[in-house]
């Protein structure tokens, strides 16, 4: 397997994380906030598939902290896909990098 270098981080991502809005009512709901932007490498899982979305490798540089609740918009060309983290981000090639697996979200 090839080391990763920054040049291979070519997806534009923004870090994404639910905050807490009072509903006016007593009571809250949870909102997607739009944070930092990045760049990440994504790969496609095969055999991994699910009627309810797809899923991802997605590497990152490290130093970018992550909240517990926490996605990420993927910019295309055309859309943007909404993309939640489904395992906790482990650090990679000499501590260089985070990697994760992360779903596309279809309910979004």
């Amino acid at each position: 397997m090839r080391n990763l270098t920054t040049w291979d981080l070519t997806q534009p991502l923004t870090l994404l994380h639910l905050k807490k809005r009072d509903d006016g009512e007593g009571g809250w709901r949870e909102e997607w906030i739009k944070g930092a932007s990045l760049w990440g490498a994504l790969w496609p899982l095969i055999n991994k598939n699910d009627p309810d979305g797809a899923y991802y490798r997605l590497t990152i540089r490290r130093g970018i902290d992550l909240p517990p609740k926490a996605g990420f918009l993927w910019h295309l060309y055309h859309r943007s896909k909404r993309l939640l983290i489904t395992n906790a981000p482990i650090l990679i090639q000499s501590n260089q990098f985070l990697s994760m697996t992360v779903k596309e979200d279809f309910h979004a």
